[in-house]
Order: C-alpha cells, then sequence, then structure tokens
C-alpha cells in the first residue's frame, strides 16, 4: 500500500497533460526547504482528517482534505488558471485507488488569485476530499 501522499504526488506527476508545464516539480508544502524554486511547480498540503461517523468498524468511513497550490511567476494568472483545470481534471481522471482505501475523490472549491513574498510567486490553490474507507 502506498501513502495518500504518495496518491496525490503520483496522480499529479503521471497526469499527462500536466507535465509539459510542471515536469517532476510536485512537492509536498512541509518538505521546501528552501525560497528558491523553479516555476511553475504544484505543492500539495494535507489538512483535515474527518471521521464520517457512519460505522464501528476498525476503520471507519472517513474524509481527508488536502490543498493543491499552483506556483508560477509574477504577474499572469492565465498559466495558472489552465493548470487549476488541469489538477481538477487528473483527480477526475484517478478519482479513486483501492490501494489507499479512497473511495471518490472530490473537489471542492477554488482559491481566489494570491500571491508569496517568500517564493515570489502568484499561486491559486484548490481544495479536494478523499472519501476513504
Amino acid at each position: 500500500m502506498t501513502s495518500t501522499r504518495q496518491f496525490i504526488t503520483e496522480t499529479l506527476k503521471n497526469y499527462t497533460p500536466l507535465q509539459p508545464l510542471i515536469a517532476d516539480r510536485v512537492y509536498q508544502g512541509e518538505s521546501l526547504t528552501q525560497s528558491t524554486i523553479v516555476k511553475p511547480c504544484l505543492i500539495y498540503r494535507m489538512g483535515n482528517d474527518t471521521d464520517m461517523r457512519l460505522a464501528e468498524y476498525d476503520v471507519a468511513p472517513h474524509t481527508q482534505f488536502f490543498q493543491v497550490y499552483v506556483h508560477d511567476e509574477p504577474a499572469d494568472y492565465d498559466r495558472i488558471d489552465d493548470m487549476v483545470k488541469l489538477v481538477i481534471a487528473a483527480f477526475k481522471y484517478v478519482e479513486s485507488s483501492a490501494v489507499n482505501r479512497i473511495i471518490t475523490t472530490r473537489y471542492l472549491e477554488t482559491s481566489r488569485d494570491l500571491d508569496d513574498a517568500i517564493l515570489n510567486t502568484i499561486f491559486r490553490y484548490i481544495r479536494f476530499q478523499f472519501v476513504m474507507s
């Protein structure tokens, strides 16, 4: 069994329409050790893992939230908008994983336009929810 984090990384790195734009530049947010990054890139962060209280099993149904941040050079958001659509499509294309107990992936929302002074990027994030068994 791979981890949920590996599933996210592999889904983003292996989605063919994204590869020309990001190559292998998919990072777990907490793993960045420097403020200089090649752009564009994707950074993901894990959110809350919430018990759905639907069953009394050892492994009860639950949801795992996560965000994918699409970073690029300032100041045109057109390429970011295109990449946001591709990230959403990547998780529609591979929305489940029996190995990782992911039943489905739900797209929740896309953020407003943002900027990051530390990374010197503009970005938007996309929120998702895994429904897991």
